[in-house]
């Protein structure tokens, strides 16, 4: 109860004073004013700091008043209140009046010097496994530079409305979980009463924020939770610290701290240079609103505040585990929002040098907390399922021989969390997340079924292997294992199953997330399009929300009580114009160059676009997940996550074993070249890869007539004699001169199989001529391929078309499977004589 009050007061102190702050700040214009690196529009009041730190004291005055808290505490901690007025005064001064970046660093300096004199200082890095580095000597000075971090990377977040305060709140819960177990009370009241004084100051900082933290408030934060992360992971009272830890728990801000901190250094920037490329900023630029962007970065605080928790609740190899998975997350972040590859990108018109990658399709919000949604629905049906299984086992009595054991056994070891990451890691690498709205109840339990049965079977395998390896004696399979593994396959179905349906039926009652309703553009004022709309009106399993009709040449204002918004040129404003996410071409089966030109068009718009069953044969792709209606979906994905995985392991594994096993012979092969031809025996071609990233294709040099030669006589389908000598001919015909993209391969730049690689020119060149083009960026260029064994030399434009047909089937129709026919087929065609030679 004393808890509650601490919590609600600091709450209430925090909302007076915020508000007072507010006041003040607007009588004595002190703000913030717009400018190129913020994001809002008009004059906001700052100071809304002093609010958090007013709710702050007060509730540890009320803590010391019902005697929760001793009245020592303020010459106890003495050195922690002395470094947060330091660091509070920095913070006015800087918010008042301004400050430099050295008078800034330097009240941290004091602030954090002060903190570690206190005590908060780390002595050594604390292993999951129970080993410890000492750090000696540089224990002070590696104390304070750390909590100095920690401050910047906090300030640094303050960058949209409620996102560094809410952010903080999830950290701050984090380490409230934390001080419960280790049973530090200071620690604890602290961080409750800190709580409710941020959830004061959202009040007025939500979006739209009426008040703004300013330093005083961002510093002081970082402040506080540089404090806990080295207070609250202590080991037994020592000034040992698991570190790696503490670097999870604040794995958000510090990722978005080095990320800025490199990425500045790369580009020749002043490492600490304000500029408006932070994860917030990125999510902005993608296409979220103000309020998506903040919850997002919510949902990263919390899976890392999560995975930190955990990894001191479990420790040794599931500590690493967790850490590693923090630290992939990381590295996955930044190159999902584009700060890893510093490469040339194409636009089809020019080449330019960007410190982003290939802006890929813009983020789907609603999908987003789709996922989100599914994700916790699934982390607790996994473990309903496991813990009525482990009820089953243990304590029903219907499986031999009887245990009995409690909830708290349950939950004591790992086991649990690596089961439900296991589960997690599979049902992610078969796609589960990523089935849209259209896919049928029916088809979605029939593969989660499919998904769930493979796991019970391999976890069989697993439970039996030494047996089977003849390792052990017993016999394999025993009668109770399969009764418990079956009554487990049951409950995983029914939890997974039946909470997935439940989540999606929510959000199709509600019409939130992936269920929203979906802006659609019919094309074609058809009967089609007449039975397509009713379907759509009557049935409400449909999202689909009809804004319009589109014509080749309108003859008519209104089709079944649609607007006729236009023809097929003023698509592409049309999609922009009314927010369109979905397009059903419905046109007569005649009209191929319209449904051609239609699906170029929207394609790179990045809508989901549907077809009639009888005009999807017109276009290369098939999808067998029909959602109860005769719409097809053009161009869907065929291959599963685990799918592509495999194909990437496979490049990478095929060809290092062919480069390890015949390097001898292509060294040989180059120091000829090299002696013979008296130049670089490698030539660079720039090449047009996967998703328009330019990359330098490596080959063997057949003449020294320079890289035009190849360029000619290869990649614009040069026939007959090219006046070679007998080694650059014998490289050639055999296309072993293409070896050295073996290397290409093992970068990522290229895979076995897949479209032929062409440089930018050809892309620029048949950008108007070829349709579809852009559908070859879409998946790596190969070493070989179904148009490559088709049309090995033809050059004729006709032949572009076909073998742009052929590119675009395969990339709609991507197997394992089809990889290893191609591969096959491709193999003899290396020594066989081509008719045209």
């Amino acid at each position: 109860m004393a808890t509650v009050a601490l919590f609600f007061s600091s709450f209430i102190i925090s909302v007076f004073a915020v508000g007072g702050t507010q006041k003040a700040a607007i009588r004595l214009k002190i703000g913030a004013l717009p400018n190129a690196r913020k994001i809002h529009k008009s004059f906001t009041p700052v100071l809304g700091g002093i609010g958090i730190f007013a709710g702050l004291v007060f509730g540890i005055l009320l803590a010391i008043l019902l005697g929760i808290l001793p009245v020592e505490i303020w010459i106890a901690k003495k050195y922690f209140w002395l470094g947060l007025v330091v660091i509070l005064f920095t913070g006015i001064v800087d918010d008042v009046r301004g400050v430099n970046a050295w008078q800034k660093f330097g009240g941290q300096f004091i602030a954090a010097g002060l903190m570690v004199y206190g005590g908060c200082n780390i002595e050594a890095f604390y292993s999951p496994g129970g080993g410890k580095l000492m750090l000696g000597w540089s224990s002070f000075p590696f104390s304070v530079l750390w909590i100095m971090l920690i401050m910047n990377a906090i300030n640094l977040l303050d960058g949209l409305d409620g996102l560094c305060a809410g952010i903080s709140l999830i950290m701050m819960t984090g380490f409230l979980v934390l001080s419960i177990i280790i049973g530090n009370l200071f620690l604890i009241v602290l961080s409750i009463v800190f709580i409710g004084a941020l959830l004061g100051f959202l009040k007025f900082n939500y979006h739209p924020a009426s008040i703004f933290m300013g330093d005083v408030g961002s510093l002081m934060l970082g402040y506080i939770l540089a404090y806990y992360s080295v207070e609250s992971l202590k080991i037994a009272n020592s000034s040992q610290v698991y570190f790696l830890a503490s670097l999870v728990l604040l794995g958000l801000p510090l990722t978005d701290t080095l990320i800025s901190f490199f990425r500045r250094m790369g580009q020749g920037d002043h490492p600490f240079k304000a500029d408006r490329e932070h994860i917030h900023h990125r999510l902005l630029n993608l296409g979220l609103s103000h309020l998506d962007s903040v919850w997002l970065m919510y949902y990263f605080a919390l899976l890392y505040t999560g995975l930190g928790v955990l990894m001191v609740l479990y420790r040794e190899l599931a500590g690493l585990l967790l850490f590693g998975l923090a630290f992939v997350f990381s590295i996955f972040l930044a190159w999902r929002l584009g700060y890893v590859e510093t490469k040339k990108f194409i636009s089809f018109n020019t080449i330019e040098r960007t410190s982003q990658a290939y802006i890929r399709p813009l983020i789907h919000v609603d999908r987003i907390w789709h996922q989100i949604a599914l994700l916790f629905g699934d982390i607790l049906s996994i473990n309903l399922a496991m813990y009525l299984t482990y009820w089953f086992r243990f304590q029903s009595g219907m499986v031999n021989p009887l245990h009995f054991k409690t909830l708290q056994d349950y939950f004591a070891g790992p086991v649990w969390l690596v089961i439900t990451g296991i589960w997690l890691l599979l049902f992610w690498l078969n796609g589960l997340y990523r089935m849209s709205w259209d896919v049928s109840r029916f088809n979605k339990i029939m593969r989660m079924t499919k998904i769930i049965s493979f796991g019970i079977l391999l976890l069989l395998l697993l439970l039996n292997l030494d047996i089977l390896m003849n390792t052990n004696p017993k016999s394999p399979f025993n009668q109770d294992q399969l009764s418990t593994l079956a009554f487990y396959w049951v409950a995983m179905i029914v939890f997974v199953s039946g909470i997935r349906i439940m989540i999606i039926n929510v959000e199709k009652r509600l019409h939130i997330f992936e269920y929203d309703y979906k802006n659609t553009l019919v094309i074609g004022a058809t009967r089609k399009a007449r039975n397509i709309i009713n379907d759509i009106d009557n049935n409400p399993h449909f999202v689909n929300k009809i804004v319009g009709i589109v014509e080749s040449k309108p003859q008519q204002n209104i089709f079944e009580g649609y607007p006729v918004l236009g023809d097929y040129n003023d698509l592409p404003n049309l999609i922009q114009q009314h927010k369109i996410a979905e397009i059903i071409i419905t046109i007569s089966e005649n009209s191929k160059e319209d449904l051609l030109n239609i699906i170029a068009t929207c394609d790179r718009l990045q809508v989901v676009m549907k077809t009639l069953p009888s005009l999807q044969t017109i276009v290369s792709g098939r999808n067998s997940d029909l959602a109860g209606h005769a719409l097809i979906r053009v161009f869907p994905e065929n291959m599963v996550l685990w799918q592509w995985v495999v194909k990437r392991l496979f490049d990478i594994s095929l060809s290092a074993l062919v480069l390890l096993f015949t390097l001898p012979a292509w060294l040989a092969l180059a120091i000829t070249l090299r002696i013979k031809l008296k130049e670089n025996p490698f030539i660079k071609l720039p090449i047009l890869g996967k998703n328009g990233r330019v990359f330098n294709m490596y080959l063997f040099r057949m003449s020294n007539s320079g890289d035009q030669e190849i360029s000619n006589s290869v990649y614009l389908g040069a026939k007959g004699d090219l006046g070679l000598e007998p080694l650059g001919a014998f490289l050639y015909r055999t296309r072993l001169y293409k070896f050295p993209q073996l290397f290409n391969i093992l970068k990522g730049d290229m895979s076995l199989v897949g479209p032929r690689p062409e440089t930018p020119d050809w892309y620029r060149n048949n950008q108007q001529r070829l349709r579809l083009l852009h559908r070859r960026l879409t998946i790596r260029p190969g070493l070989t391929g179904i148009s490559q064994i088709k049309y090995r030399f033809d050059k004729s434009g006709k032949q572009d078309r076909e073998r742009l047909k052929y590119d675009i089937f395969y990339s709609e129709n991507t197997t394992l499977n089809f990889d290893l026919r191609i591969i096959l087929r491709s193999l003899p065609l290396m020594f066989a004589k081509h008719k045209n030679e």
